[in-house]
């Protein structure tokens, strides 16, 4: 239509870059093979006359022209144009330029000016509108791809029935693809029915236009898999109307990393607390079973152990009753093995040893129920605790005993413990049982604090829980499996020792006493019946002073005359601690401080087990036996007579 109206024969749409010029569109004849895509140097086109005027450029006879000497009209042979710039979105884009090898015989009038820029505002717009589409299919590609290849899962629903679905929600749930959930609740992946009420309403609020803060939910797939999940909703106005867009993030490893945490802060707390009840605890049970052993050897030394003596069933109650308290005992002592309190003695020990200590100390609890098969291969020693690990070995040798019927005999059921060398080299410790197994579902649970699977009353929940703690110290592992055709089997591995020989654990000067001495001995002890209790045990071959607190011992161990052979000195006091009372008399009577022996209830601060480190001095825990106390103070005394 231009080209018609304005007499011309060639018209283009160009596109500038720069100093290059580039056809964009074109209408020519075919001779002068003007195509688009065809680039070439802006300066030698009319157009960049155009360009620089701002404005539209026309020009009837280019030979008698101002524009004669630009290299335009040599190089194309051009004797009139008419141009216009032409701007996209603000923007100069190219020029809109009509041209022709023949002069106009009359010039350009006011309406062929008017004419060239509806053209030129013709093609802004249609240019305006295409970058439009492009940007907005270039848009919709970016968000489908978006969409497709979000690692999060996401559905578009309409009242939590899905009409869109990408890869990640598909392969959360188990779905073949993302089409195949179309028409499906939301719903049915959530499986517990309080979460389901909660997210039954969070989709009604979405739709509300609210946006609730991210919820975590568990939901289980199509193929049976249960996964955590941290989902985020918004509503969407689409042509169809109203929907909404919810978001899943699978948090499993998350969460499965927050539960550890929180049983890490739980043992923690456990921690804090075991030490505060092994200090409580600890103290009376020294007295208690200080005075029912003293009371069982006054009663012995009376009937003189004749079984029908009118004492006798006292002494037999008497001791029955410090079974009770040195069960309590146990119970203290693993306690404080989750406050990370106790000293671990540790030294190569051989596992066979332990077994055999542990099948003794159960043998009661096994007999009966199920025979006990030994496969005991050798192994190389290892580095632990000897109480500690046989404890391990003790809490193993029960719980199998336990997993059998209550109605169990020992031609029907068997528990069997071997050893072995494991191929990664560790010490291998298997226990098994024929009992019933253990549901799938509880495996991740056996190990914690507290669980238990026995009435009210029959169990701590400490035995498992305390052997996982035990053995991890260790360097090892405990795992548990289901044997066939019934039964578990729980498998303790232990890294071997470097050591060729076994050493013992006991530390010197706590073993009993190679000879007697009759010696002064001053005990220090804030609680009065503990120190009672050790007056008791030790006044027959011994002198014994007593003072409850340190102010008042710095008053006898200070004074020259008469000394001391045996200092006995708690560690926990509220006026002055026991390392502070040592550090006091190192100063001013160092030959007393090498006599002290330290008795602490294990609830030591960092201060009391740093100061029993340092020092050489042997220190007794509470409760501790008679034999070793009486062990500890004549070796002791022996030690000081051979000083003088």
């Amino acid at each position: 239509m231009g080209l018609e109206h304005l007499g011309l024969e060639v018209a283009i749409v160009s596109r500038v870059h720069g100093d290059r010029y580039q056809i964009d569109h074109v209408v020519a004849p075919s001779e002068l093979e003007l195509a688009p895509g065809a680039a070439f140097a802006l300066g030698d086109t009319p157009c960049s006359i155009t360009l620089e005027e701002e404005a539209i450029v026309s020009i009837e006879d280019m030979g008698r022209s101002v524009h004669r000497t630009h290299p335009c009209y040599a190089a194309f042979g051009l004797e009139s144009y008419i141009g216009t710039p032409l701007r996209i979105d603000g923007t100069t884009y190219g020029t809109l330029n009509f041209s022709s090898r023949e002069r106009r015989t009359s010039p350009y009038s006011e309406a062929d000016r008017g004419l060239v820029r509806i053209i030129a505002s013709w093609v802004e717009r249609a240019y305006e509108r295409r970058t439009l589409v492009e940007e907005a299919e270039a848009s919709a590609a970016r968000f489908r791809g978006i969409f497709e290849e979000s690692p999060d899962a996401i559905w578009l629903h309409r009242g939590g029935v899905v009409f869109e679905a990408n890869a990640a929600a598909a392969e959360l749930v188990g779905a073949p693809s993302g089409a195949s959930l179309a028409g499906r609740s939301l719903l049915e992946f959530v499986v517990d029915e309080s979460q389901r009420a909660i997210a039954i309403a969070r989709i009604e609020r979405v739709l509300a236009g609210e946006r609730p803060a991210p919820l975590e939910f568990r939901i289980v797939g199509d193929d049976g898999v249960g996964h955590a999940v941290e989902v985020r909703g918004a509503a969407l106005d689409l042509p169809g109307g109203r929907a909404g867009l919810t978001i899943a993030r699978d948090v499993s490893e998350r969460a499965s990393a927050r539960a550890k945490l929180m049983q890490a802060d739980r043992l923690s707390s456990i921690g804090l607390l075991a030490a505060g009840v092994a200090h409580e605890l600890n103290n009376p049970l020294s007295y208690v079973m200080a005075n029912l052993d003293v009371a069982v050897e006054e009663i012995r030394e009376i009937t003189g152990a004749e079984p029908s003596h009118p004492l006798a069933d006292l002494c037999d109650a008497i001791v029955e009753a410090r079974d009770g308290a040195d069960r309590a005992r146990g119970i203290v002592r693993d306690l404080r093995m989750f406050s990370r309190i106790g000293e671990q003695m540790r030294a190569p020990v051989s596992v066979t040893r332990l077994i055999e200590v542990a099948v003794n100390m159960t043998r009661r609890e096994v007999a009966g129920r199920a025979r006990l098969t030994l496969d005991i291969a050798p192994t190389p020693l290892v580095n632990a605790d000897q109480a500690r690990l046989t404890q391990v070995f003790v809490n193993l040798l029960i719980n199998a005993t336990q997993a059998l019927p209550e109605e169990a005999s020992a031609k029907d059921h068997e528990i069997t413990i071997s050893t072995r060398v494991a191929e990664d080299g560790r010490v291998a410790n298997a226990i098994s049982d024929t009992g019933s197994g253990i549901d799938p579902e509880l495996m991740s649970v056996i190990f914690d604090v507290f669980y238990t699977t026995k009435p009210a009353g029959e169990g701590t929940g400490l035995g498992l829980a305390l052997s996982q703690t035990i053995v991890g110290d260790l360097g090892g592992e405990i795992r548990v499996a289901n044997r066939e055709p019934s039964g578990a089997v729980f498998t303790v591995l232990l890294p071997p020792s470097t050591a060729d020989q076994e050493r013992s654990s006991v530390p010197p000067g706590l073993g009993p006493a190679v000879a007697k001495r009759a010696a002064r001995v001053l005990v220090i002890d804030d609680d009065r019946m503990v120190a009672r209790a050790i007056d008791r045990v030790l006044r027959r071959d011994h002198e014994v002073v007593i003072v409850n607190s340190g102010t008042a011992a710095l008053e006898h161990l200070l004074d020259p005359e008469p000394a001391f052979d045996v200092v006995l000195c708690d560690l926990m006091m509220p006026d002055m601690s026991g390392w502070d009372v040592h550090r006091a008399v190192l100063a001013e009577a160092p030959h007393m401080a090498e006599r002290m022996v330290f008795i602490t209830g294990g609830t030591l601060h960092q201060d009391g087990r740093q100061f029993l480190a340092s020092v050489p001095n042997p220190h007794l825990d509470k409760p501790f036996e008679i034999d070793v106390l009486r062990g500890a103070v004549s070796a002791m005394a022996e030690r000081s007579a051979d000083s003088q």
